[in-house]
């Protein structure tokens, strides 16, 4: 979600000439560029039915307006009617007026069949491109799937060896930390020789005759007193 969040993304979505619809998919969550986006989608599936109407409405306002002109057209053919009736009672010979009006009546009928049919079916031509156009440009959201499950698999495969081999070398350090303890020592017979004071001697020159010492072994610690030490190399 962070990358949503960032200042450069932010400046070009509102530098954007193109209206812009923010779909990023995470509906409880909100980023900058869902606020500065023309409109806002809970989700992609929904950014895309807000970008483009279904074929139905473009059908449904299409015949609504092909009725529309059709009434109005047929209520301009009535006033016309009766004017020519009202324009033949009028005539001498009316039979040759009327039958001139008649063929012009044919006519405009003809043209207006056509002119009503003609931006419908023009209007469909446009829709149904259009429509092939949004098919082809839609994602295929299968082969997106696949690759995201092979990846989810190859990070599992990779987390679980990763995991193994940090166990293995805890492991290792564990028995290697056991064999330098300092007890793994004293239970091989070993002793650590400290005077009273608590110092630990290392040397033989340290000793001091009489002198207690605290010898610290493997099952606990004993005090000995020595009268007499001899250094030896």
């Amino acid at each position: 979600m962070w990358s949503f969040n960032d200042e450069q993304v932010a400046r070009a979505i509102a530098a954007c000439r193109v209206p812009l619809i923010s779909g990023v998919g995470h509906e409880t969550d909100v980023s900058i560029a869902d606020f500065v986006a023309d409109l806002r989608a809970p989700t992609p599936t929904a950014a895309a039915e807000l970008a483009a109407a279904p074929t139905a409405d473009w059908l449904a306002e299409l015949e609504e307006f092909a009725l529309g002109l059709g009434h109005e057209l047929q209520r301009q053919l009535g006033e016309r009617a009766q004017t020519l009736d009202w324009l033949a009672r009028r005539l001498h010979s009316p039979s040759t007026a009327i039958h001139h009006h008649k063929l012009a009546l044919s006519g405009l009928a003809i043209r207006l069949s056509h002119a009503t049919s003609t931006p419908v079916n023009a209007a469909r031509y446009r829709l149904g491109h259009v429509t092939n156009r949004l098919r082809h440009a839609m994602p295929d959201t299968r082969m997106a799937r696949a690759r995201v499950t092979a990846a989810a698999t190859h990070l599992h495969a990779a987390f679980s060896l990763r995991a193994m081999a940090r166990q293995h070398t805890l492991v290792s350090a564990r028995e290697q930390l056991e064999l330098l303890a300092p007890q793994r020592t004293l239970e091989r017979g070993y002793a650590i020789v400290s005077d009273g004071a608590g110092k630990i001697l290392r040397r033989p020159s340290e000793l001091r005759a009489p002198q207690r010492l605290v010898l610290t072994l493997a099952e606990g610690k004993a005090a000995v007193d020595i009268s007499a030490a001899t250094p030896e190399d």
